[in-house]
């Protein structure tokens, strides 16, 4: 059984999240995450009572690793900037890769 979490250059994130990116993205259409794909993702993230500060930083990496639409970008940025402003826990601004 694998760790609910995986780690890429000491960063903790959400295994399930980025193994849903890489789903969505191998092997289908151009590679890129659509707006269709964006709210699966974030459909998985708020899972719970909200986004989490590991699910958080998990979305960061997404947004800044994959490929995604114009419209997936937007979904995700508003969906970031939501999730800052209902949780005082989330990583602030420098912060964010600490």
């Amino acid at each position: 059984m694998s760790s609910y979490y995986l780690y890429r250059d000491g960063q903790r994130y959400d295994r399930q999240l980025l193994e849903l990116a890489t789903q969505l993205t191998e092997g289908r259409g151009d590679g890129r995450i659509s707006k269709k794909d964006a709210h699966k993702i974030l459909e998985s993230a708020r899972d719970g009572k909200g986004i989490t500060p590991t699910e958080h930083l998990t979305l960061l990496y997404i947004q800044n690793t994959f490929h995604l639409t114009q419209p997936a970008q937007e979904i995700f940025f508003q969906a970031l900037v939501e999730a800052r402003m209902n949780a005082e826990d989330l990583p602030r601004d420098s912060d964010e890769r600490k």
